[in-house]
């Protein structure tokens, strides 16, 4: 596997934007604790859907472009770091709360309606965690 060309031997930043949505639960899941176990501390940052996102997938423009099927959403921190016992949540930020006067006018919009209907404020969120060893190990 990939991960056992990588010395484990120092903490480590994994950025994994636009990577999870696309895995399967059990699939990531099994990557953030294969990971945990290569290195002995770090972060995790990545943006992530949320389960409701995952169904409004025929919405979103970049998964349609791409022809890609979303699977995996989660929508709390607290269920992010039930993956593992050395996970912890540092930060969420909902894509929504971008500073946004750049991108295109349907985003925009979608941010405005987003803080009205807090239903919606979730379905895209950035995650930042920490993980260190666990107090047995």
């Amino acid at each position: 596997m990939w991960l056992a060309e990588i010395k484990g031997d120092l903490p480590v930043l994994v950025v994994a934007e636009g990577l999870f949505m696309y895995l399967r639960e059990d699939e990531g899941k099994d990557l953030v604790r294969r990971v945990l176990d290569h290195f002995p501390s770090g972060q995790f940052v990545f943006d992530g859907l949320s389960k409701r996102g995952t169904k409004l997938q025929k919405l979103n423009k970049a998964v349609q472009a791409a022809k890609a099927t979303v699977h995996w959403g989660f929508d709390s921190c607290e269920e992010l770091e039930a993956i593992d016992s050395r996970l912890r949540c540092v930060s969420s930020m909902s894509a929504f709360d971008l500073d946004n006067d750049r991108l295109p006018t349907g985003f925009r919009m979608t941010a405005k309606v987003s803080k009205v209907f807090t239903g919606m404020r979730n379905l895209a969120v950035f995650y930042r965690m920490n993980f260190r060893p666990s107090a047995s190990g």
